[in-house]
């Protein structure tokens, strides 16, 4: 997860339609692997955790989200393969 959204001072975003006669959009459901989805389903709670996004339900406006996987260097794969070996670590010292 992306550690430097901790700033909870982010500003109200508030959207208000134009046309008050418009229908509201619900576009198919993406379906993801299972990676994929706890993935996204741990960013969203994290997000939520943070204030930067609130449950908005129930809605009659449906959108998909399109995760992208980024592109991993070398470092950042040593970075993230200590990071799993100190969590690894601390899970068997409270066995």
């Amino acid at each position: 997860m992306k550690e430097h959204l901790t700033n909870k001072t982010l500003p109200p975003f508030h959207l208000e339609l134009t046309d008050p006669n418009v229908k509201p959009i619900q576009s198919k459901v993406h379906h993801f692997t299972g990676q994929q989805e706890k993935d996204l389903s741990d960013w969203i709670h994290h997000l939520i955790d943070l204030g930067v996004i609130k449950r908005n339900m129930p809605t009659t406006w449906q959108s998909p989200i399109f995760p992208i996987a980024q592109k991993v260097n070398a470092q950042q794969k040593e970075i993230a393969k200590h990071s799993e070996e100190a969590k690894s670590s601390a899970q068997n010292q409270k066995s």
